[in-house]
């Protein structure tokens, strides 16, 4: 496993990273909810960190993110270059889908998961491990809150 970076100076003071799916799922609210998150992320300030990818929810959150005065920091392996989002504040390129999943858990204050498939299962179940190891051995900032986010086939939100 890769070692975990340090978070940049003068990184936004509140970052939220969002896991979701590359598609934009089997129902319109999916989409929705991602862009409702994107906005509500722009409005409060805060820096959205995701997987710096332009398709699917990925794609709708960051673009409303954007669109409403948010700071977007994105990470991508260097093998999906043709997935990249434009305009990014910030982005960082990684060698592996573990190393992008550690730059985005030091570069993260708090995770939201919406709905997503086996790559958003993986990163969710991944992250839970980092957060609770790098937390463990005390070794600087870390992560305090996590959120998993579930919509029902209305649209509303659910959320642990």
């Amino acid at each position: 496993m890769e070692t975990l970076q340090s978070r940049p100076e003068g990184m936004a003071v509140f970052s939220v990273c969002v896991f979701c799916g590359s598609r934009d799922g089997t129902r319109d609210v999916f989409s929705e909810a991602a862009a409702k998150l994107g906005q509500a992320i722009a409005h409060e300030g805060w820096q959205l960190v995701y997987g710096a990818g332009i398709c699917g929810m990925m794609g709708t959150m960051a673009r409303s993110a954007m669109t409403h005065g948010g700071r977007v920091f994105g990470v991508i392996p260097t093998h999906l270059p043709e997935q990249l989002m434009p305009n990014l504040d910030a982005t960082v390129f990684t060698h592996t889908m573990n190393e992008r999943k550690n730059i985005m858990l030091v570069n993260s204050d708090v995770f939201v998961i919406l709905p997503g498939g086996l790559g958003t299962l993986d990163e969710m179940f991944e992250i839970l491990t980092l957060k609770k190891t790098w937390t463990a051995r005390q070794t600087g900032p870390h992560p305090e809150s996590g959120w998993l986010l579930g919509l029902d086939p209305q649209g509303h939100a659910r959320h642990r």
